[in-house]
C-alpha cells in the first residue's frame, strides 16, 4: 500500500537502532510548537498518531489533540535542518506530508510537502530529536513504521457524581447575594466544575474569595478542590475547538466554553460535557448553561442544554475561548 491506514491509531517506530517511537515533548493538554523526540513505549496518547487525508496529501494528527499535527517550525524562514513541532493543522499547509516505500512491507519514509525534506531523528537513541531533514539518501535513520494501537475508549459523557449539585443557576438568589452580582456566568461554571470534582460537595459560600467587584471571577476553585484551571486557549475556527471539547470528554474532563457576540462586546460562560453523533457541530455538544433565567432566581438550577441552544437563547453567535480544567 501507498500510505498508512487512515484514522486509524498508530505507534511511529523509528527502523534504526533499538526501535524507539516518536513522542511529543510535554504533557496534555497541548500547545503550539511542541518539539518531538524518540522514546521507548509508553501508555501516552503524546505517543499516538493518526493519519488523515488533506487535499491530495496527508497528515498525521495527534490522538492527544486532533486539531494538532506533525509541523515544520520556521526558524527565519525554512532552515535545513527544520524542527519538527505539533501545530494546530487547521488551513495549515506545513503540516501537509506524503509516503514513500522503502522495499520493506509497510515501512515508510515520511515527507514533509512544502520543502521536500524528510522525517528524520537526530540518532537511534533514545531521547533523540526529531527534524525535517537531509534528501533521500537512504539513510535507515528516515524509515519508520505504524504499529497499530488499540483506540482509546469513546467517551462521549463524562462522569458526573451522584451526591453533588453541579448545575447552578447564576440567577439564583444563593449566588447574586454570595456575589453581589447577577453577571456571574463564569464564576457559576467555577461552582460547576468544583462539584464535578470534589472530593466534597461546594456551596456558592465556598468560592467567596473567587469574586472580586472589579475583575469578576478570578478563574479560582475552592480550597481542597481536585482540580483547577489551565488559561484560555483560542483557536482560528470553530471545528478546532469541537475538537478540543471532544478530547477534554474523551479524557473524562469538562471544558469552561466561552461564548461571545458578532461585536465582541458581550460574553458568556458554559461547562461542555458531553456530545452526541460526532460531536462536530454546536447542536451536538451538550453543556450545562448557568443563565436560566433572570427572573427564576428561585431555582438552583440552570439549563441542561446543548451549546446551540446556549448561543442562540443568549444572544451569542460563537465559541470565543475555552477554559481547560487541569487536574
Amino acid at each position: 500500500m501507498s500510505n498508512p491506514n487512515l484514522n486509524t491509531p498508530f505507534r511511529i517506530r523509528a527502523q534504526g537502532g533499538n526501535g524507539y517511537y516518536l513522542t511529543i515533548s510535554g504533557g496534555v493538554p497541548l500547545s503550539n510548537n511542541r518539539s518531538l523526540y524518540l522514546s521507548s513505549e509508553m501508555q501516552s496518547s503524546m505517543q499516538l498518531w493518526k493519519v488523515i487525508a488533506s487535499n491530495g496529501a496527508y497528515k498525521i494528527i495527534s490522538c492527544a489533540d486532533e486539531s494538532y499535527a506533525l509541523n515544520y517550525y520556521w526558524i527565519n524562514g525554512y532552515g535545513y535542518p527544520g524542527p519538527c513541532d505539533v501545530y494546530p493543522h487547521s488551513s495549515n499547509e506545513d503540516a501537509m506530508v506524503v509516503f514513500s516505500l522503502n522495499g520493506q512491507a509497510e515501512v515508510y519514509k515520511i515527507k514533509q510537502q512544502n520543502t521536500a525534506l524528510f522525517l528524520t531523528p537526530s540518532s537511534y537513541e533514545q531521547g533523540a530529536s526529531v527534524s525535517w531533514s537531509c534528501s533521500d539518501g537512504g539513510d535507515v535513520l528516515q524509515y519508520w513504521s505504524f504499529e497499530p494501537s488499540s483506540a482509546p475508549i469513546e467517551r462521549k459523557v463524562i462522569d458526573l457524581p451522584n451526591n453533588r449539585f453541579y448545575n447552578w443557576n447564576q440567577f439564583y438568589t444563593g449566588i447574586t447575594e454570595v456575589i453581589n452580582s447577577t453577571e456571574g456566568c463564569a464564576w457559576t461554571c467555577g461552582l460547576d466544575v468544583a462539584n464535578l470534582f470534589g472530593p466534597s460537595s461546594f456551596s456558592p459560600s465556598s468560592m467567596t474569595s473567587s469574586w472580586n467587584n472589579n475583575l469578576g471571577y478570578l478563574w479560582t476553585l475552592p480550597t481542597g478542590c481536585l482540580a483547577s484551571f489551565g488559561s484560555y486557549v483560542m483557536y482560528s475556527t470553530q471545528s478546532e475547538y469541537y475538537s478540543r471539547i471532544r478530547y477534554e470528554i474523551n479524557n473524562n474532563c469538562p471544558l469552561v466554553v466561552g461564548l461571545s457576540n458578532c461585536s465582541g462586546t458581550r460574553f458568556h460562560f458554559v461547562v461542555a460535557y458531553g456530545y452526541t453523533g460526532n460531536g462536530n457541530a454546536s447542536s451536538l455538544i451538550k453543556v450545562f448553561d448557568p443563565a436560566q433565567s433572570p427572573s427564576n432566581t428561585y431555582l438552583q438550577a440552570g439549563r441542561d442544554t446543548t451549546l446551540d441552544n446556549a448561543i442562540g437563547w443568549n444572544s451569542m453567535n460563537y465559541i470565543c475561548k475555552v477554559r481547560p480544567v487541569v487536574t
